[in-house]
């Protein structure tokens, strides 16, 4: 088996380095093969991904930017059979939680090694940004409004504030200053018009981001989507509804709809923006497609994850 190591040097703004050496040290002590690369940008960790090699495994060493960009990468090009595995180094867990990825350190490493692996879906998306149309891949979900500008926040925020308090901070400016808007979608081909949304989330994972997360029955390998929106609500209506979204029972508020496809999309008649697996990514209008089990994701035995350990 040999492994290839994508390191993001700016993962956790830069701290994320601080575990490279635990990992590369312990991959020698098990005697593992392997090569590690450090990325010049999230492009170059997909094209890694995507050609790799005579590897076995990619690994994406770092936080949600890399592990998205890897996951885009070995998507891309399925007929390779590689695995994919992760040894996190982020800020919000929700990849590694949904699919019982260890965050601690030594445990993640373990589970890399074992190198159980199991097949799980993942989205492809098609979206508008600065040089026209462009595609890619998500493995958690993509927020359509409010999650775009919460996301350029919160990156900004979270060295300083951390994850919880840098999303939570981030999501009331974007309340703040977001505006309501018309749209029209399909799930499956079913035609639904939407008047004023203020936010619409198409999931793979029931976290969204930094404790924010949905009631919702998904599972990594079921072949479906699960789509939320949220519409008719004033800025004050929005921050009521704030509790209900840590709490994971906003799925049951007024003027928010479930459903579950395994095809959607969207248009708008005004520029809206999009986020896919912790970063914004340009706007609508928007098409995602379901891949069952397309993904070979080492991630240990199903069950809970472990919880982040301090980083060496």
């Amino acid at each position: 088996m040999k492994y290839l190591l994508i390191l993001n040097p700016g993962s956790r703004a830069g701290r994320g380095r601080k575990r490279w050496k635990f990992w590369t040290e312990g991959m020698k002590r098990a005697g593992a093969d392997f090569e590690p690369v450090v990325t010049r940008d999230l492009g170059h960790a997909r094209q890694l991904a995507t050609e790799a090699p005579g590897f076995d495994v990619v690994v994406a060493v770092g936080g949600d930017g890399t592990i998205n960009a890897v996951l885009a990468g070995l998507a891309d090009a399925p007929a390779a059979e590689r695995r994919m595995g992760v040894l996190y180094a982020g800020t919000s867990p929700d990849f590694c939680r949904f699919h019982s990825i260890p965050t601690d350190p030594a445990a993640a490493l373990q589970v890399l090694l074992d190198g159980l692996a199991t097949k799980v879906d993942v989205a492809s998306i098609g979206f508008q940004n600065a040089g026209g149309p462009a595609t890619s891949w998500f493995g958690c979900g993509c927020n359509i409004g409010l999650g775009a500008k919460t996301a350029d926040i919160a990156n900004r925020l979270r060295r300083f504030t951390g994850d919880t308090a840098g999303t939570a901070m981030a999501l009331l400016c974007a309340i703040a200053t977001v505006r309501r808007f018309d749209a029209e979608i399909l799930l499956d081909g079913r035609r639904m018009e939407l008047r004023g949304v203020n936010h619409v989330a198409v999931l793979k994972n029931p976290w969204i981001a930094s404790g924010l997360r949905l009631s919702v029955d998904r599972s990594p390998d079921d072949g479906l989507l699960t789509v939320v929106t949220v519409s008719g609500r004033s800025r004050t209506g929005m921050l009521a509804l704030l509790p209900a979204f840590y709490a994971g029972s906003a799925v049951n508020a007024e003027g928010v709809f479930t459903g579950s496809c395994r095809r959607f999309s969207m248009r708008t008649e005004r520029p809206v923006s999009v986020e896919f697996d912790g970063d914004s990514h340009g706007g609508l209008p928007v098409s995602i497609e379901l891949h069952a089990r397309r993904l070979d994701l080492i991630c240990g035995t199903r069950g809970p994850a472990s919880p982040e350990g301090t980083a060496p």
